[in-house]
């Protein structure tokens, strides 16, 4: 269970950078441009990463709290992990709405779903420094993904803004 639990995330963000890639490489070499890249890349990026993948993460942390928690290494029967399930639900469901809203929506979903991850990663990594006793997910490469996908995202964010015309 534990390792599909902890592939939702990293599976979704790398389908979704496929998807962006042969989106973009099948455009007209004209349009090939870093803004139509960027947009590109964080459309699928809010729609398929934060929504679809926090959809996921969301239904994970709701109907398999036990085995989400052990993975982790954190205790089971916490409610946390219900808060937890419904705050990446509202994040999921923003991401979703990313689809039919436009740059200003963009701008809020990432940001929003970045901070929660970037605290996200803070917790767990003070989690790992302090205990050392951490569940297959809980280890190194779950820190790495809480900031690496904000940065991802904010950075193409980034790139989008500064190369509109």
């Amino acid at each position: 269970m534990a390792r599909v639990v902890g592939i939702v995330f990293p599976l979704s963000l790398a389908v979704c950078l496929t998807i962006s890639a042969a989106a973009l490489l099948g455009l007209p070499a004209e349009q090939r441009t870093l803004n139509t890249g960027a947009q590109i890349t964080l459309q699928v990026l809010l729609f398929g990463y934060v929504g679809c993948g926090g959809l996921g993460v969301a239904i994970g942390h709701a109907l398999r709290e036990r085995q989400v928690a052990e993975a982790i290494g954190w205790p089971a029967g916490n409610p946390f992990h219900y808060e937890l399930s419904a705050a990446t639900l509202g994040f999921a469901v923003l991401g979703l709405l990313t689809r039919w809203y436009g740059p200003e929506f963009w701008t809020a979903a990432a940001i929003g779903i970045s901070v929660f991850q970037l605290g996200a990663g803070g917790v767990h990594l003070t989690d790992r420094i302090a205990s050392r006793k951490m569940g297959p997910l809980g280890g190194i490469a779950i820190v790495a993904f809480d900031f690496f996908a904000p940065v991802l995202l904010l950075g193409t964010l980034v790139v989008y803004y500064t190369t509109l015309s």
